[in-house]
């Protein structure tokens, strides 16, 4: 119930993708003129070491003979950590602040419009209120930023799993046999990790919508609310595979334009789930549509 609901309030309002792909789009481009900022001493001796020929040897093979490709985009990443390794006495700076920007500015811009989404999201479901997304953005700035904050550290040990994964992936490309079942291994890893993290900590952002300004004071009552978490927690796993099957699917078909839209529908999609898993754990009612109310006491009683 809490999928089929949260697609249906996914597509009934899809306006709020809309909203959050202009946030997004906003939110790449400061990042990406941060880090063209920032990151100028790091092109400049990778270029002075030849990575961009040894990257552009490692695409063409893809189109002669993939088996090559792996061995070459293996040589390329072995080449890059041997070149930071080597300056890095000269552009540490440097990789301080991309980090800073990459990992810390844009998690904190993420989670922001995350609340500011929640907000909009919360006010829509529960009593059809069409709050504004910029009204919200600026006017929950102290509120929203606190969660932006707690938010990024509590998801610092996940984003490094994911990281993780991908690492040893790369470092085990040495076969087309390891790298196809090394991707099902990739797949499986990200999506429980992924949903372990939208599941565990569903709570924060509509606790603190609804007046609760200590991020943590919210993640223990989020915690204390919750019900049926396995059941929260499979449900998850079946949101995170349908994002990374639309994904894969539109972003192959479309040559990666259809993405600007099923992202920030995978966004919406996420916290609606959210809002809909923490409503039937607290017995909210909420509007699946402007004729129809769900009343999560009412189901629990019928079953």
């Amino acid at each position: 119930m809490t999928y089929k609901n949260s697609m249906k309030l996914l597509t009934s309002n899809f306006s709020f993708v809309w909203k959050q792909l202009a946030y997004n789009i906003i939110r790449l481009a400061i990042i990406f003129g941060l880090v063209v900022a920032v990151s100028n001493p790091i092109v400049k001796v990778l270029v002075q070491n030849n990575l961009p020929e040894q990257f552009a040897s490692a695409w063409q093979a893809i189109y002669t003979n993939f088996g090559e490709f792996l061995h070459e985009l293996k040589q390329t990443i072995m080449l890059f950590t041997t070149i930071i390794s080597e300056n890095m006495a000269s552009i540490w700076y440097s990789i301080m602040l991309f980090f800073f920007v990459t990992i810390f500015v844009n998690n904190f811009l993420k989670n922001y419009g995350k609340y500011a989404m929640t907000d909009v999201a919360q006010n829509n479901y529960t009593c059809l209120n069409k709050k504004g997304f910029c009204q919200s953005l600026i006017g929950n700035f102290g509120t929203a930023s606190k969660y932006a904050l707690a938010k990024f550290l509590l998801d610092l040990p996940f984003d490094f799993l994911k990281v993780l994964y991908v690492s040893i992936y790369c470092m085990a490309l040495d076969s087309i046999v390891l790298a196809i079942f090394g991707i099902s291994a990739l797949i499986i890893c990200y999506t429980v990790t992924f949903a372990l993290q939208i599941s565990m900590y569903n709570a924060i952002a509509i606790e603190m919508v609804g007046g609760r300004k200590n991020p943590f004071s919210a993640i223990l009552k989020g915690y204390a609310t919750t019900k049926d978490y396995f059941k929260n927690f499979s449900t998850a796993i079946i949101i995170v595979l349908t994002i990374i099957l639309v994904n894969i699917i539109v972003g192959v078909f479309t040559f990666g334009a259809g993405l600007l839209i099923t992202i920030p529908a995978s966004n919406v999609l996420i916290i609606t789930f959210e809002l809909i898993s923490y409503f039937g754990a607290v017995g909210q009612r909420y509007y699946l549509s402007p004729t129809i109310i769900v009343d999560p006491n009412a189901e629990k009683l019928n079953k």
